[in-house]
């Protein structure tokens, strides 16, 4: 065939048409799986999630897929991170797998973190999480005349759909955030003592977090933790290392000053945990080192505290355990940083210590027996409470 323009342009439509037909059109004649064991249909809900995530561009960096090679690698969300099948996509017309990997694999996002996180995410990746390269998406809330914000329908379904990723597992998951979450709202109590607020960072008038809310923290921690003192020595290299990995992680959430003011807090309910009173960082019943360990390494579902276990070294997660002890004396303040005449040495309370001596004890603020999972329809509906602009 002899080389012309008309020839040279009819060969190029025919193969730019012929990729298209490859990679859009075949897969939606082709692809009908039988739905897995996770797979379910979508909510109207969900769908307009999808088309505000779709609209939005969130596949330009979140894949929704876990390969075999990525199911225990930093970016998937889920410690248990499911490898993907075909059928987790059977209700899907078209699959948003993504490529790029440029944040975490959303696959197994729903029920990974409460509702409240998300809002405060949309609004600002950085307040609960420092290092995030996330654009914020503020755009998505309203602002009222009183100077608060309340979520648009887009953003409440869009938190929504990403509830819903992983399908039946995210079901489950989600439930457990919301019975835990009841666990320690039941905690609140009125207030009875001045000094509380200076403990437990609370803002809002006539609700306070008392000692009922130590028994739930601690309810929710394997007894094996109650107790545990840190392995790695409380030392200037420790302490210097601790805090630095408090500012780039949780800063957001617990504040600069570690007194649980951060940019996230107005968003979070329970809010975050304050460190400021040295008395109850030295014999508070759920500040013993292994709590907080656990705290840390695991996350508190029910909250937005996140489990760092895939972020941080075993060792990154003792030196900030060391480094919370000084706060109270101006660790995070302090010009040359925190030293050991800061440091707490934490010991068990009483209430603890008896605690102790009775096997596979319950603290009254809480319960550890298992959740059983609800159906879909248990999924919290509607946006959440206005924010404190």
């Amino acid at each position: 065939m002899r080389m012309t323009l008309g020839s040279t342009a009819v060969g190029a439509a025919i193969v730019v048409f012929s990729v298209i037909f490859v990679v859009v059109a075949m897969p939606a004649l082709v692809f009908h799986p039988k739905p897995s064991d996770i797979a379910e249909p979508y909510t109207p809900q969900q769908l307009h999630g999808r088309e505000v995530y779709m609209a939005n561009g969130c596949f330009y960096c979140h894949s929704q897929f876990i390969r075999p090679q990525d199911w225990n690698q930093p970016g998937v969300t889920d410690s248990n991170g499911r490898v993907a099948q075909a059928g987790d996509y059977a209700y899907q017309q078209t699959a948003l797998l993504g490529q790029h990997r440029n944040g975490p694999d959303l696959s197994e996002e729903g029920g990974v973190h409460p509702d409240d996180w998300h809002y405060a995410h949309f609004f600002n990746p950085r307040f609960v999480n420092p290092k995030s390269i996330m654009p914020q998406f503020s755009y998505l809330w309203n602002t009222n005349s009183d100077g608060t914000v309340t979520p648009t329908p887009d953003l409440v379904d869009l938190v929504a759909y990403v509830q819903n990723l992983g399908g039946k597992l995210a079901d489950e998951r989600y439930a457990e955030q919301l019975s835990q979450k009841k666990l320690f709202a039941d905690a609140i109590i009125a207030p009875s003592n001045p000094q509380i607020e200076q403990i437990y960072g609370v803002k809002d008038p006539g609700q306070q977090f008392g000692d009922t809310n130590q028994k739930a923290l601690l309810s929710v921690v394997p007894q094996k933790f109650w107790d545990l003192l840190d392995p790695v020595p409380a030392d200037d290299r420790s302490l210097i290392d601790g805090k630095t990995v408090y500012v780039t992680n949780c800063i957001g959430c617990h504040g600069v000053l570690g007194n649980a003011n951060g940019p996230a807090d107005q968003f979070l309910n329970p809010y975050a945990y304050n460190f400021t009173n040295a008395d109850n960082m030295a014999h508070g019943l759920s500040t013993s080192p292994g709590s907080l360990y656990e705290h840390i390494l695991y996350g508190i579902k029910g909250t937005a505290m996140q489990p760092f276990g895939q972020d941080l070294t075993v060792q990154n997660i003792w030196d900030v355990v060391n480094f919370l002890y000084t706060i109270p004396n101006g660790g995070l303040t302090a010009p040359g940083g925190p030293t050991m005449s800061m440091y707490i040495q934490w010991s068990p309370s009483r209430e603890l210590e008896d605690l102790l001596k009775a096997p596979q004890a319950t603290p009254s603020g809480g319960s550890t027996t298992a959740v059983t999972p609800s159906p879909a329809a248990f999924r919290e509906q509607g946006p959440p409470v206005v924010v404190r602009g």
